[in-house]
């Protein structure tokens, strides 16, 4: 390979790899694995019980990545947040590294370069910093280990046992290690019987060597030796089998959902990567069949199968199956092919585009309002995700006595502010247990308990995560309580203060300030905060941060909604209608004035001027559909179903759209006609953005209509297609369960629920 082109696909990997890994930090769960691993770096012990707690001070837990904790740790604590990103970049680098090392030296650098590539793009969706990134390095090793010794009979087997040891200390993963070596054990000892390789098996460097017995004997001593040391770490057998019960959940949990084929028109360039991946796969081993190897063979069946089966395992197969298909390349394309400079100018170009395309996925601007807001692509950590500015705020003024926080920010708070504070709850659902994660949800649901808890637990300030839906019915009792205040606030939390708390004079001076800081704050921290207190019911407060976040995002249809109810809650017609138009356009609607009107209206609250408005545009055109749904609308609003159900059913003659057929279903569900609701439901478009919830309120209707079976099948499609619903879906298949007498199978489901607030409902 020529000089200036192994530099060029240096550049070109290296840049796809930084664009794809160049998120800020944004995962909950790193804060905590910071503390851990500090904690064992400076104490040098392994943490088995909780101690950041307040709740449940001692109780056991299973720290199962606590190599991996205190690895990131050594990075951190030197480097800080540079330290991070170099252990993500660092780790990937190294395993796709070995990626293009073992593809390269069976098909050459031209396309171990294109195979890379689309692996880095297939597993893009995982570049996140956790343990799992060891999994990653240490699984290329293995594949490059074994396939070094099936070609040469020179690869360092002695390293195997050696590394599952720190493998199985760092990260669970290294059962999927086991299963490769187990894989090639068995293949090369059947190929051996049966004569395989046969003359005339190629790769790149030369032709295949048949495995001797000795180099057999040699590998399943080393297998067994693997198998062996990994029971050598802190919770022994239990690195086995601590996830065996996932056979029996995998129904109700995203992650182990089949890949998505129906959905291919929504497929992000992570998914497209990997059928890309597979497609290669199986072309060049079906057209070099009578070559193939028995071991790669099986490790595509059995790794293609299981990625097919469950989206979460599509990420090791990208690790592995660019050296399978290297492996095809020379007996199908010849090695003269992959040499010359055809093969030389597609690489380069496929890089290329590779480079443009991953560039695009990761900087094209996103809406503010969408959920994908915090995977915000640079440096640093996302202030969206944590509460970063409200922690500091707690510990600069030195805030006594015991804090509540929801689930979402306990991590971060443990790492900004114990040992001088324990949280409330955290992410280690084992160590809070079922019963008061159910507590910790029914307070979500009915905050009018809040003071029995603070009664209880003897808190006084609550921090609570403010983008989380789940928590905007506590947030506004908070905020309307005559016993606490609001005292800061920043992109990601608010802060609450007893009114008996001795700080809360002096602190309530920095609110007034905080409210009058849009100008200072980047388009997507104004919206989050304006918006925060639009919820919180004060409309004139975020009036100047979504104006503000509004001039960065112009054609934020999110933006203009809440505009126009922050305008018209404050009296200003006018410019509320005017916002509300403007984002029924973005919307892609396009309606009369006196119907805009009647939405301002009813928007307003003020439902009986909207209904004379739609009755205006009636006489006029009896058959506007759009008039008929308003109406429709503002009397489900009053709770009069029957009246609405007439006008929507009119407004349905001629025809019926997704959202009349949503609108027809809620009058069934909520009447309690769930034939009806079942026939309505049913008629929305997978295409609808709100489909998800149509398949929610379909099962729901089953179930009550005593049709168990078909409403089951519904929730579990709903979150086998629509990840962000899962929880819901998953809460409902536990209710099912329920019903059925089934209670160890509910609990067990409700187990798998990320979002406390849905699973403890």
């Amino acid at each position: 390979m020529k000089l200036w082109f192994k530099l060029g696909c240096a550049f070109l990997l290296t840049a796809v790899l930084l664009v794809q890994a160049s998120y800020r930090i944004r995962d909950p769960d790193i804060w905590l694995y910071l503390r851990s691993g500090e904690i064992l770096l400076t104490e040098g012990r392994i943490l088995t019980a909780d101690e950041f707690s307040y709740t449940f001070p001692g109780r056991r837990w299973v720290n199962h990545s606590w190599l991996s904790q205190g690895a990131l740790a050594a990075f951190y604590l030197p480097l800080g947040i540079g330290g991070l990103f170099l252990a993500r970049y660092l780790l990937l680098a190294g395993a796709f590294l070995l990626v293009f090392s073992a593809a390269g030296s069976k098909a050459g650098g031209a396309a171990a370069a294109v195979l890379t590539a689309a692996a880095m793009l297939a597993a893009a969706d995982r570049f996140v910093v956790r343990p799992e990134l060891f999994t990653f390095l240490f699984l290329a090793f293995t594949v490059f280990l074994l396939e070094k010794e099936r070609d040469s009979g020179k690869a360092p087997l002695f390293l195997i046992p050696p590394l599952f040891l720190i493998w199985a200390n760092l990260h669970g993963g290294f059962v999927l290690g086991l299963a490769v070596l187990i894989i090639y054990c068995a293949g090369e000892t059947v190929m051996a019987k049966l004569g395989f390789p046969r003359p005339g098996s190629k790769t790149f460097a030369g032709e295949a060597r048949p495995i001797t017995g000795k180099r057999r004997r040699n590998l399943l001593l080393a297998t067994l030796a693997a198998g062996a040391v990994a029971f050598v770490n802190p919770n022994g057998p239990a690195a086995y089998y601590y996830s065996s019960h996932i056979d029996q959940l995998r129904p109700y949990i995203y992650a182990w959902q089949p890949f998505p084929w129906g959905m291919w028109p929504h497929w992000s360039l992570p998914q497209f990567s990997f059928i890309l991946l597979f497609a290669l796969a199986v072309v060049f081993f079906a057209l070099d069949w009578k070559r193939a190897n028995l071991s790669q063979l099986a490790v595509l069946a059995v790794f293609g199968l299981a990625a097919v089966r469950a989206t979460r395992n599509t990420i090791p197969f990208a690790f592995l199956v660019p050296t399978l298909i290297a492996s095809r390349l020379p007996g199908v394309l010849g090695s003269k092919l992959l040499e010359g400079r055809p093969a030389r100018v597609f690489a380069a170009a496929f890089l290329a585009a590779g480079l443009a395309i991953a560039g695009a996925r990761a900087y094209i601007e996103r809406d503010p309002g969408r959920s994908d807001i915090h995977a915000v692509p640079g440096f640093g950590i996302s202030p969206f995700s944590y509460p970063l500015e409200t922690a500091e705020f707690i510990a600069e003024n030195r805030i006594e006595g015991r804090l509540f926080n929801s689930f979402g920010i306990g991590n971060y708070l443990t790492w900004r502010l114990w040992p001088e504070k324990r949280n409330y709850v955290d992410g280690r659902l084992s160590v809070f247990g079922l019963d008061f994660l159910l507590l910790y949800d029914h307070l979500l649901g009915n905050p009018e308990s809040f003071p029995d808890q603070a009664g209880e637990w003897g808190f006084r300030g609550a921090v609570v995560d403010h983008p989380n839906p789940s928590n905007r019915r506590l947030l506004s009792w908070l905020e309307t309580s005559p016993d606490w205040a609001l005292v800061f606030f920043d992109s990601n939390s608010a802060f609450f203060l007893h009114r008996d708390h001795p700080s809360l004079p002096e602190l309530s001076r920095f609110l007034p300030e905080l409210l009058g800081a849009a100008a200072g704050l980047s388009p997507r921290e104004a919206f989050a905060r304006g918006r925060f207190l639009f919820h919180a019911g004060r409309e004139a407060d975020a009036l100047p941060f979504l104006l503000a976040a509004g001039k960065g995002y112009p054609q934020s249809r999110h933006i203009e909604t809440l505009l126009a109810g922050s305008y018209l809650k404050m009296g200003d017609l006018e410019k509320g209608l005017a916002r509300l138009e403007r984002a029924i356009e973005l919307g892609g609607r396009g309606e009369w004035f006196d119907l805009v009107l009647a939405q301002g209206r009813l928007v307003e609250g003020r439902r009986e001027e909207a209904r004379e408005l739609a009755r205006k545009i009636l006489r006029d055109d009896p058959e506007n559909r759009e008039a008929l749904k308003l109406l429709g609308r503002s009397l489900m609003a009053e709770a009069r179903l029957e009246e609405a159900g007439s006008y929507l059913r009119k407004a349905a003659e001629g025809g019926v759209s997704s959202n009349l057929a949503l609108l027809l279903g809620e009058i069934g569900f909520r009447t309690g006609d769930y034939r009806k609701a079942i026939e309505w439901y049913g008629r929305v478009e997978p295409t609808h953005p709100e489909y998800p919830y149509a398949l929610i309120y379909l099962g729901g209707s089953y179930v009550h209509a005593g049709r168990l079976d078909e409403g089951q099948r519904v929730f579990e499609r709903c979150a086998r297609e629509f990840p962000a619903y899962a929880d819901i879906c998953r809460y409902n298949l536990a209710e099912i369960a329920r019903r059925r007498g089934r209670e160890e199978e509910a609990r067990e489901i409700l187990e798998t629920i990320t979002d406390p607030a849905i699973r403890l409902r």
